[in-house]
């Protein structure tokens, strides 16, 4: 109102003026022209900044209320937090020159409310005629942010392919993930984890007799001939699969007990053995998680199967008594929880047990079983195929890794990997990425911490 009623003003100033002739008239009608254009101009200027600010406060409000849920404390390094990340998104974004200010910012730990306010004043050009000589853009944002309970399975590859610096990169690349899920300095039981390493079997450690049950009705793998029965020998560390109907199924191991691996734990030089990685239920205890990571070894073949089933034995309520432990306990699936597996390998799952015929004779005489089996590697691929499809229909969203997977020299191979996980993840939505290929050790990094800092965002809802 104010620039029309200045223009109205000068208006009738030059209308006034009789003495002139059409010279008052062309200059009234230039200015007032002039000035229109100079206020389109400003007005550009104003919604291109006030758009700016906008976006800039959704995302540090976003953030905000992604640490509040991470249980950071509302301090003032908190707010601190708050204005870096609102200037850097302004920052990033550019195209206005002036200075855009946090007015009032405040967050609630105890209901997750997070409310802001920003402005900043814009100099005119032509408007400055009609007495405008600055414009305020103001913007208002806010939510409130409830956590979700989050549970989270990594799968991770520790087979001899995994050797030398790869092995080092993913242990680099598991704690950073760990790092963002479980931050330094927050108490939070709403996010748990749990490891899951593979080679040529699982190391389920202390968990391994429950889980067997003493199984020997099912072809399983022993110190000679890697299908022999257990003989009601109960392994003390390692397992196999369960093969059969509920082979890519959760039923509980007290339905149907997992295969009993008796073979001795893994050396540098064994790669037939067991592994020596132990896997680790759901747990919040970052420490301790990160300390099984660091002590990964590589070593031996590919039993992706096994890996991805004890992904999803780990988020299934039906196997909670195995782990005789409540914090290590799988919350019922529901859609207030959510369930996450991380699956990672750089081959082709190439190692199968029940329902898997003996090869002939290795060079020195030992029955190799599954090992390099053409039966044995389709086994594992279709299995693994049907578990992403169960814990993908039971919500479980999945995420899945190919580290250096050019590296597999044999073309059909190679794409059969690639097939499986791309399969086996959640279906790509907009920018939102399931399904990484990581070809080198800064890349596997990289898809660890874009993974977890997904599920961090997940872990929120406004």
């Amino acid at each position: 109102m104010k620039l029309v009623s200045n223009l109205y003003n000068k208006a009738a100033s030059f209308k006034n003026d009789e003495k002139g002739s059409i010279i008052p008239t062309a200059v009234l009608m230039l200015t007032t022209l002039g000035i229109v254009a100079g206020a389109a101009i400003d007005y550009s200027r104003y919604s291109n900044a006030r758009s700016v600010m906008l976006t800039a406060l959704d995302a540090a409000v976003l953030d905000a209320g992604v640490r509040l849920g991470s249980g950071q404390p509302v301090d003032a390094q908190f707010e601190d937090d708050f204005n870096a990340f609102f200037q850097l998104n302004i920052t990033g974004r550019g195209g206005v020159a002036k200075d855009f200010n946090v007015v009032s910012f405040s967050a609630d730990e105890d209901t997750g409310e997070v409310l802001a306010s920003a402005e900043v004043n814009l100099d005119t050009t032509l408007m400055a005629i009609a007495g405008i000589d600055e414009l305020t853009a103001k913007s208002t944002s806010g939510g409130i942010f409830q956590q979700v309970d989050t549970e989270v399975t990594i799968m991770l590859d520790a087979t001899g392919s995994m050797q030398g610096t790869k092995i080092q990169a993913l242990r680099t690349a598991a704690s950073d993930a760990v790092d963002i899920l479980l931050p330094d300095g927050t108490a939070t039981s709403n996010v748990r984890l749990g490891i899951v390493p593979y080679a040529s079997s699982i190391n389920a450690h202390k968990f391994a007799a429950r889980a067997t049950q003493g199984n020997n009705t099912v072809k399983v793998a022993s110190a000679g001939a890697f299908l022999n029965s257990s003989n009601n020998v109960a392994t003390n560390r390692c397992v196999t699969d369960r093969g059969g109907s509920e082979a890519a199924t959760n039923v509980s191991y007290k339905t149907v007990p997992v295969g009993s691996d008796r073979r001795s734990i893994q050396n540098p030089n064994a790669g037939l053995r067991c592994p020596s990685s132990r896997i680790l239920p759901l747990t919040n205890n970052a420490s301790e998680l990160k300390m099984e990571i660091a002590g990964m070894n590589a070593a031996g073949f590919t039993a992706g199967s096994l890996g991805i089933a004890w992904s999803y034995y780990m988020l299934s309520p039906e196997w909670n008594d195995l782990w005789n432990n409540p914090d290590n306990e799988a919350a019922p699936f529901a859609d207030d929880v959510n369930k996450v597996a991380i699956l990672m390998t750089d081959g082709v799952f190439n190692t199968a047990y029940a329902d898997v015929a003996n090869n002939a004779a290795a060079a020195n005489g030992q029955i190799r079983g599954p090992f390099g089996s053409l039966a044995s590697a389709a086994s594992s691929q279709n299995i693994s195929a049907e578990l992403c499809e169960n814990m993908k229909n039971d919500n479980i969203t999945v995420y899945t890794i190919g580290f250096d997977l050019d590296g597999i020299s044999d073309a059909a191979s190679r794409n059969n990997a690639i097939n499986l996980l791309d399969n086996c993840a959640n279906d790509d939505s907009g920018s939102q990425i399931f399904f990484y290929r990581a070809e080198s050790e800064d890349e596997l990094r990289e898809a660890f911490r874009s993974i977890a800092s997904d599920i961090t965002s997940l872990r929120i809802t406004q």
